[in-house]
């Protein structure tokens, strides 16, 4: 796992210290997988992390693509 995220304050709240393998900004789901390995990244706590996901998730399935 990488270092480069961890303790670092979450993007989403402020508060919680992100996890060590940070959250990408943009749902690598919306993407081709042959365009997905150099999405950004950036520090996100545990609970945003899965908040975010579970909206994602919400949006790939209500969203026609």
């Amino acid at each position: 796992m990488s270092k480069r995220f961890r303790d670092k304050p979450c993007v989403y709240c402020l508060t919680n210290p992100s996890t060590a393998k940070g959250d990408h900004v943009f749902a690598r789901e919306f993407f081709p997988e042959a365009a997905r390995a150099n999405l950004p990244k950036v520090p996100a706590c545990v609970s945003c992390n899965n908040e975010k996901s579970r909206l994602e998730h919400y949006l790939t399935a209500v969203l026609p693509f």
